[in-house]
């Protein structure tokens, strides 16, 4: 994969929301986000995928809410608190949500300071991957967003299989 990617427009940096996951620092592009809201109800899927958290009404829109935790295998357990987040994807014909530890805020990083990821494994979580950025003393891991929303669609729960068996998880944060 070419760093060269992640460029649109001629521009010369990219806008990112930042947040943690666990121990981590993820990145996706500010032009991807539709929205941030706070952890709210949930409803779980009976035999979702373990990376659907569950469902939410967002204005009307039932939502699927994905735990990133779960498709990067990683060892931090996804614990809701009063600075966990759902960022809402900015998709045509999705609606996603991915639940964060808490966003760290939105900044700019440079091009020039963009790597591609290492191709350590043949995971399929690196295909979600864009590239690692260095921003001042932390590495920030870019998500492709778009190829991580495809792969949802791919397997998503469709929204007849909401119906019976459904519970409700109410957020540790309200």
């Amino acid at each position: 994969m070419q760093v060269a990617s992640l460029r649109s427009d001629g521009e010369e940096e990219l806008q990112m929301v930042i947040f943690r996951l666990g121990d981590e620092i993820f990145g996706v592009d500010v032009h991807q986000v539709r929205e941030i809201i706070k952890i709210k109800e949930y409803t779980r899927i009976p035999n979702a995928p373990p990376y659907i958290r569950g469902v939410i009404n967002l204005r009307g829109q039932i939502t699927v809410i994905i735990d990133l935790h779960k498709i990067f295998n990683l060892h931090s357990e996804s614990v809701e608190s009063t600075d966990s987040r759902i960022i809402i994807a900015d998709a045509k014909d999705s609606n996603v949500g991915i639940m964060v530890d808490a966003v760290l805020g939105v900044t700019r990083i440079q091009h020039k300071n963009v790597e591609p990821p290492p191709l350590l494994s043949k995971s399929k979580s690196l295909e979600f991957i864009k590239g690692i950025a260095k921003h001042g003393e932390d590495l920030v891991i870019i998500i492709d967003l778009e190829q991580l929303l495809k792969h949802i669609k791919d397997t998503e729960v469709s929204t007849s299989e909401i119906e019976g068996g459904a519970t409700t998880v109410k957020s540790s944060s309200s």
